[in-house]
């Protein structure tokens, strides 16, 4: 599930199923990338608007959906080409 409060909508992916033959450990981390490449994808692929990033960051510094060449450490803080 996606929320953009920009766009005043929510939207739903498509389900991640569990597999309880695989290993817990690995089928947790399998699931949590799945669902934030999901809600990725979604958020991508939405007209331009402002981004809840996953990390807690200040407001200020949240990015738009279409700043898909920028890079951000893992605070969500972007970080300009010299660096990285």
């Amino acid at each position: 599930m996606y929320t953009a409060p920009d766009l005043r909508a929510v939207y739903l992916g498509k389900p991640v199923l569990f597999d309880p033959s695989a290993p817990i450990v690995e089928e947790r981390t399998r699931i949590s990338k799945a669902m934030m490449d999901a809600i990725t994808d979604i958020a991508r692929s939405l007209p331009e608007h402002t981004v809840v990033p996953y990390p807690n960051i200040p407001k200020k510094s949240y990015p738009s959906n279409k700043d898909v060449n920028k890079s951000f450490d893992s605070n969500g803080l972007y970080v300009s080409p010299a660096r990285t």
